[in-house]
């Protein structure tokens, strides 16, 4: 039998990971491993929101919303990570396949499409930016869709 010690000496112990700091678009200061990312004055990437994802999908979203929120605008960031989150509700699905966008697809209407565009541009940035968890399969799937934009002027049109 074990001694108590040996146990204890034996046992990992999680080390808190070091910030590593990156600027928002915005010139906000935000830690890649946080829980939460201020990207400017009103929006916030609260990574406790994200949906259970396998592993691989985790590490690549995280690091595909970080460039986004260094190279563009804190709304379209947050956007893509709510579209994100929507695929995820949706599908039930873990990771970005095929299957589960199709599935997601088949649910838009004309007027919701434009979610699915948002978060074709997000995904082939992925692929192309080599981060794990958006194969060149979605990758291909994602080029061969033509989906309608968002609807413009409708306020306007109905005086909101």
């Amino acid at each position: 039998m074990e001694s108590i010690t040996t146990m204890i000496q034996e046992s990992p112990v999680s080390q808190p990971r070091k910030p590593e700091w990156r600027v928002s678009k915005m010139g906000y200061r935000f830690d890649f491993n946080s829980d939460s990312w201020q990207l400017d004055g009103s929006h916030t990437i609260n990574f406790r929101r994200m949906r259970v994802l396998n592993e691989t999908t985790q590490e690549g979203l995280r690091k595909t919303l970080c460039r986004y929120a260094e190279e563009l605008s804190a709304g379209t960031t947050d956007g893509v990570f709510a579209y994100f989150n929507m695929y995820c509700d949706h599908t039930g699905e873990k990771s970005i396949n095929v299957k589960g966008l199709t599935k997601w697809r088949s649910t838009l209407t004309p007027e919701t499409e434009y979610w699915l565009g948002s978060l074709k541009a997000f995904l082939l940035a992925w692929n192309e930016w080599g981060y794990p968890g958006v194969g060149n399969e979605v990758a291909e799937y994602l080029d061969e869709q033509t989906l309608k934009g968002m609807v413009k002027g409708k306020a306007v049109r109905k005086a909101c």
